[in-house]
């Protein structure tokens, strides 16, 4: 009765090999059972993983490296900083020096019509900036908090 063409047999449900619910099933790692087994060991410094490596006291020390350029990858030209910043609805000066690796020590001017604008960026950073402003890509934000002007922040211009 009912039996169909396949003899009386029925169809028989594969199995997923193991990756359906398994409500009751205890872990399959013995890994878990043993505490510090199968985890990372991460320093911890101050509440938050250390995931960098430690500078070398000769490397902290030497004041030649202060004012080196940055990582190959990272330096720093007209086109790349105009992407970065074209990216963003506004960029201050501590995130291009964060983004391009560059050191914060080292300070440079530009002339930008009759001013003359202090930016806390690198000879070379700073002449790409007055480059995109000279094309009119990029506006610049200065401080009001000081008599001369000290930029702390550019953003994108839009072309209509």
């Amino acid at each position: 009765m009912g039996e169909g063409a396949s003899g009386g047999a029925r169809k028989r449900r594969r199995g997923r090999g193991g990756r359906g619910r398994n409500l009751g099933a205890e872990p399959r790692s013995e890994a878990l059972d043993q505490p510090g087994e199968g985890l990372l060991d991460i320093p911890v410094e101050r509440g938050l993983p250390v995931l960098y490596a430690p500078l070398h006291a000769a490397e902290e020390d030497d004041p030649e490296d202060e004012g080196a350029a940055p990582a190959k990858g990272k330096k720093l030209n007209a086109g790349k900083l105009f992407w970065f910043i074209r990216s963003k609805s506004y960029v201050p000066i501590p995130e291009i020096r964060r983004r391009f690796e560059i050191s914060a020590a080292e300070m440079s001017t530009i002339v930008d019509g009759a001013d003359t604008l202090y930016v806390g960026l690198p000879e070379d950073a700073a002449s790409a900036v007055a480059t995109l402003r000279r094309q009119q890509k990029i506006g610049i934000e200065c401080s009001p908090d000081f008599s001369t002007h000290v930029v702390i922040g550019l953003y994108p211009l839009k072309r209509l």
